[in-house]
């Protein structure tokens, strides 16, 4: 599973029972969610330990229930975030996040990482089918460095550790 990003659109599909028993009580409450990876993408049933801290808080846009029991859900990136207190209470996981705010980098200084950024990862996008190119389009409307190097790095590292 590669990372999410603030300002990104994006379908996911959800399988998991739990999960999307989380995607629903979302829905019924204020329709934001806390997009994290798993420490070990082989771990079928993941608990508490085995997800990462710092992830993304998104606005889920659209849900949308398909035949085969699955969910697909479009969601919208609002910032990263890390999880201050994590919870399962057997039905789904209940989260508490704190903001992180993106380092101030001078104008100049932004648009020559920016660019280098994505065009790294274009080239990464093109030679791996396992991400949507729809990412880039995404991409190439986010101008905000933290977001873009971000999304480029984890990407990287979640296709290295599978």
């Amino acid at each position: 599973m590669w990372w999410f990003i603030p300002h990104m659109v994006i379908p996911l599909f959800v399988g998991r029972e739990k999960s999307i028993r989380c995607l629903e009580a979302a829905m019924d409450h204020d329709k934001k969610i806390m997009l994290v990876a798993q420490k070990d993408a082989s771990t079928d049933e993941p608990g508490v330990n085995d997800l990462f801290t710092v992830g993304t808080v998104a606005s889920i846009l659209q849900m949308l229930k398909l035949p085969d029991g699955t969910v697909k859900v479009l969601v919208e990136g609002l910032q990263r975030a890390r999880i201050s207190t994590l919870s399962d209470n057997g039905e789904h996981f209940s989260a508490k996040a704190e903001y992180l705010e993106s380092p101030a980098i001078e104008e100049r200084e932004q648009e020559v990482l920016v660019r280098t950024a994505i065009g790294q990862f274009e080239g990464y996008i093109k030679l791996n089918k396992k991400i949507p190119p729809e990412v880039l389009t995404s991409l190439n409307s986010i101008d905000d460095p933290c977001t873009s190097g971000g999304y480029h790095r984890r990407a990287h590292a979640a296709e290295a550790g599978r």
